[in-house]
């Protein structure tokens, strides 16, 4: 099926559902931090290319930034990261906070889901398909229910099959109504991984409508830092302070 624009699948879940350790496996590299910091992150829209990464905020303006670590997450809309991928060639990927993460507001991440075309709902299947998560899933959006998968995370801390099979039959019983389709993946086993990501790319592309909201100009004008006054000093290398050189017009 030919789209516009590539499908916008969206990350999401409860704080430390294994969320970025998902996406980082479907890239094929650690593109975002999935230490517990990370949680501090606002949302990251990775799409296909090189570059730096980009920030986007509340006001509307864009701003390159170097370390996505440092940047404050209730100022900022999302961040756009350029990645080499071979998922990133069919859809953007675009990771979120964990909707239920004491330290940041709801609305951190629920800014972006109006863009999303599908989501993957990633649930820690040691506790899979809590209540809090059904009253998210109360309140998506119809076309999100159509054509969103739920995704049993920590699949590698199952005991056994038997207990992975107990687990997924149960979150299909008690969740199917609210997704397309619901499995299970271990982020640590590279050949089910790539299955998964084959699958995921086949339904994204299959969507009939994308009907994520119009997306921000991802080749903005920045906003760049206002440059030094003349005859203020600069460091030069090392640590001596140097005093700028004026350069005077010629007298006429």
């Amino acid at each position: 099926m030919t789209h516009p624009r590539k499908p916008r699948v969206l990350i999401a879940g409860e704080f430390s559902a294994g969320k970025t350790r998902l996406l980082n496996a479907l890239l094929g590299t650690p593109v975002l931090p999935s230490h517990v910091t990370s949680t501090s992150l606002p949302p990251m829209w990775l799409v296909e290319g090189n570059g730096a990464p980009l920030r986007l905020d509340m006001s509307g303006d864009w701003y390159e930034t170097g370390d996505i670590e440092t940047v404050e997450v209730l100022s900022t809309r999302f961040c756009v990261l350029r990645a080499e991928a071979d998922i990133l060639r069919h859809i953007d990927l675009i990771d979120t906070p964990g909707n239920s993460d004491p330290n940041i507001p709801a609305e951190c991440w629920e800014r972006v889901v109006g863009f999303a075309d599908m989501v993957i709902w990633c649930s820690n299947a040691n506790q899979a398909w809590r209540q809090t998560e059904k009253a998210v899933w109360d309140e998506m959006p119809d076309h999100l229910r159509r054509s969103s998968l739920m995704v049993l995370t920590h699949a590698d801390l199952m005991p056994d099959d038997t207990a992975r099979d107990k687990v997924l039959r149960r979150a299909r019983r008690e969740a199917g109504d609210y997704f397309a389709g619901i499995e299970m993946v271990s982020p640590i086993d590279a050949r089910e991984v790539a299955v998964f990501a084959a699958r995921l790319t086949d339904h994204a592309l299959a969507i009939p409508a994308l009907e994520g909201d119009e997306a921000p100009d991802f080749a903005p004008r920045l906003v760049l830092p206002p440059a030094p006054a003349a005859g203020s000093v600069r460091r030069a290398r090392g640590k001596r302070i140097v005093p700028r050189r004026l350069v005077l017009p010629a007298q006429g």
